[in-house]
């Protein structure tokens, strides 16, 4: 397995396992808020105030068809709320009968939590509601503000009250802390993504090969510019730096660049470190603005405008690569003037990394050249 996919497994389970281990330790912790502990009998029924649907016949036995409901107790309360408790027979059914009441439900908005615990707002009568279920019950509480559903639950004799726990619990009052943790580990993430990005696309200086001085390696890269190459390197702002880009001013480039339909080219910043032998690399993507008739060869005029990517773009390197500027024997660059240039990232950057590395140093492209993210 290559770098680049190592590094693509690393920031695709560096997200996906955290989320993971975090649904599942919900999952395997979670119980509901309340559970009926009580026999719901004769005599604890006759003390909850009935509404009139608990008394319907023809509702009880609808229940019973549709939903196998072996009883269904609703609880009215004055402001216009309810509780209402379903028991079943079946605790293999039970998900299948939740998402069944929670079909039949009209909402406007709703969240469901872990597949077991749904809040809502209904749209017909603007009550806020819970629905969840502690097998065999299914517990329903419905109320004018979202404060009450929980003391209506308080008021029935037959439920009690849980204690918070698991994730629910470790996060309860603590969202601070949560959340301080969520930025420390990203924080840690990022800079852990740009270090192995970097890593990722390096290429290792050539074994066996002792590394030449920084002047030496500079001057076989500017010898680039002695070639017919359609791309040059000029100083940076700094005095270890170089930038590579096209030669999109060049009265003999610029047409074939026309005619071709180029809209954006690459420009490469490299900064050579004599101490690690190391060169590091930060590509560019800027697009490309025509004036003038900008199919019609000569007559059209290019210039730089805003650039639209910096960072690492993570083109194949490939050692049998044979583009436009190849090097000699004695590591000369020369241009193949039977080469058909596309003036894509990949030729402009193939003949650096091969200089660079058969001068025994390290090509290490970064995000950003700052030492603590990227090394």
């Amino acid at each position: 397995m290559g770098r680049v996919a190592l590094f693509v497994l690393f920031a695709f389970a560096s997200i996906i396992v955290p989320v993971v281990v975090i649904l599942v330790y919900a999952l395997l912790t979670f119980q509901p808020p309340f559970i009926v502990t009580a026999p719901v009998t004769a005599e604890t029924i006759e003390l909850l105030p009935l509404d009139q649907d608990s008394r319907n016949p023809a509702r009880v036995e609808q229940e019973r068809d549709i939903l196998d409901v072996v009883q269904s107790i609703s609880v009215q309360f004055p402001d216009g709320g309810r509780v209402v408790l379903m028991e079943f027979p079946a605790l293999a059914d039970m998900p299948e009968r939740f998402s069944a009441i929670t079909a039949g439900i009209p909402t406007d908005s709703k969240a469901l939590v872990l597949g077991r615990y749904l809040t809502y707002h209904r749209r017909d009568n603007g009550l806020y509601g819970v629905l969840f279920y502690d097998a065999p019950w299914i517990l329903i509480s419905e109320a004018k503000t979202k404060q009450a559903i929980d003391e209506q639950f308080r008021q029935i004799a037959v439920l009690e009250e849980q204690p918070k726990s698991g994730f629910i619990a470790l996060t309860q009052g603590n969202l601070g802390m949560l959340f301080g943790v969520i930025g420390i580990y990203c924080a840690l993430l990022v800079l852990l993504w740009l270090r192995m990005a970097s890593w990722a696309a390096g290429i290792d200086r050539a074994s066996g090969i002792q590394p030449l001085p920084v002047e030496s390696l500079r001057a076989r890269l500017l010898a680039i510019n002695e070639t017919d190459a359609p791309f040059m390197l000029q100083p940076g702002k700094q005095q270890n730096e170089l930038i590579a880009e096209w030669k999109y001013a060049d009265a003999k480039w610029v047409g074939i660049m026309a005619a071709g339909g180029l809209k954006s080219v690459a420009r490469i910043k490299l900064r050579l470190d004599g101490k690690s032998c190391k060169v590091r690399s930060q590509d560019t993507l800027c697009r490309l603005r025509w004036t003038g008739a900008a199919g019609s060869g000569s007559t059209a005029s290019a210039r730089l405008s805003a650039s639209w990517f910096r960072g690492i773009a993570f083109a194949q390197y490939d050692t049998g690569f044979i583009g436009g500027l190849i090097l000699t024997n004695d590591a000369q660059p020369t241009v193949s003037a039977a080469y058909h240039w596309k003036f894509n990232i990949q030729e402009m950057k193939q003949p650096l990394v091969a200089i660079i590395t058969q001068a025994g140093w390290d090509w290490k492209p970064v995000i950003t050249f700052s030492r603590l993210l990227n090394g």
